[in-house]
């Protein structure tokens, strides 16, 4: 067998902004769940509660494993505490507010209702979003809006839950008062984030604001498909992603993982290699191939969103302008070649401590493009 020498490359230099300096005491985070999924959840949520200044709280129906979860999570720097109960689920997640609003410290500015499958890249960014843009003082609710206007259609302009629901201390203590509370929980609705933006169209003229950063993503492709790639890598700010192990699978704490070496503002960074290679830190190396008339790909291409979900069909993209616009089509394979984040662990190099990231792009089967999986290493110092 032939020994393939590979030269050793010079070693790059990245830039990474510097995490703002924010209170993340402001929010404190609740969550209507079971504790099964609790527990495929915890490494994800481990990344963006760790040793953060929040609180987290956790509705759930009785289960034997819920303390044992608890100690878990708690031995894990996360502020936790799981309350056993046993009402239907859209009530307990609107009960949430009760909950967060009896918990609360005296920093709490944000009462936070969020998803098992909701995601924070960096709780720091997000509340020095918060403080920046929003009056915490005010009768306010801040969240994200569907992504897709079909959706819009059917249950109106309502708060999505998975993108993260913020509620100001006032508007909650407002919405407490009797009877109207008590009126709130009466009314009769299958999903969490339907039943509290009745409650507000019935008895407040509070209606939500809608952050650009936040993100519902109700995307979907078919099963074995991406369909979060074009968000990933669109080197946009996403202060919340949603539905990362339900409508698609991606370990977001594989992928946060690299913030030990560039802090939590380097996920999901995106860099472009020559005009021809893009790294999405975290999720993928692309190549736009310069082969016939392909030609790389451009900064002003890249100012667009890639459609890839809804099988990219063009007649279906009026959708989703609304909130991840401007898009541009997707790429078929021969013209993007993208390998994926599969691995990401701490190493000891002769540098010293070091994040190795393995991306790595499939074979095809049957195929004389792709005869072979391709391999991406990257090593992050820290």
């Amino acid at each position: 067998m032939a020994t393939v020498v590979v030269p050793q490359l010079l070693t790059l230099t990245l830039r990474v902004p510097l995490p703002p300096k924010a209170n993340t005491g402001i929010f404190s985070f609740g969550m209507a769940t079971n504790i099964s999924r609790m527990n495929d959840s915890l490494p994800g949520i481990s990344h963006w509660m760790l040793h953060s200044e929040a609180q987290l709280h956790i509705l759930a129906p009785v289960e034997e494993y819920a303390s044992v979860l608890e100690a878990r999570m708690r031995k894990a720097s996360v502020n936790v505490t799981i309350h056993t109960d046993e009402t239907p689920f859209a009530r307990r997640y609107v009960s949430l507010i009760q909950k967060l609003y009896d918990e609360r410290s005296p920093e709490t500015r944000w009462l936070v209702l969020t998803d098992d499958d909701t995601f924070f890249p960096s709780i720091a960014s997000l509340a020095s979003h918060f403080t920046d843009n929003y009056d915490s003082s005010e009768s306010i609710i801040v969240g994200a809006i569907s992504d897709d206007l079909r959706v819009i259609e059917l249950y109106g302009l309502l708060a999505a839950g998975g993108g993260g629901i913020f509620i100001s201390v006032p508007l909650a203590r407002q919405l407490l008062q009797q009877p109207t509370w008590s009126k709130c929980m009466a009314f009769s609705n299958n999903e969490g984030d339907e039943l509290l933006d009745k409650c507000l169209n019935t008895f407040t003229q509070v209606r939500p604001v809608f952050d650009q950063a936040l993100h519902q993503m109700d995307i979907y492709n078919g099963e074995g498909s991406s369909p979060e790639a074009g968000y990933l890598e669109s080197g946009r700010k996403l202060l919340s992603i949603h539905h990362w192990k339900t409508w698609y699978e991606f370990n977001v704490a594989q992928g946060a993982a690299v913030a030990v070496a560039t802090g939590h503002e380097g996920i999901f960074q995106r860099w472009l290699f020559d005009g021809d290679t893009v790294l999405s830190n975290g999720y993928s190396v692309v190549e736009y191939p310069r082969a016939g008339s392909y030609g790389g790909i451009t900064e002003k291409e890249l100012e667009g969103v890639e459609y890839t979900w809804n099988e990219g069909d063009p007649e279906e993209l009026w959708r989703y302008v609304h909130m991840m616009g401007p898009l541009r089509p997707r790429k078929t394979s021969e013209k993007k070649r993208s390998a994926k984040l599969v691995d990401a662990v701490e190493v000891i190099t002769p540098e010293g401590r070091a994040i190795r990231q393995i991306y790595v792009e499939r074979s095809q089967s049957n195929t004389a493009f792709r005869p072979r999986d391709r391999v991406v290493e990257l090593i992050w110092l820290i």
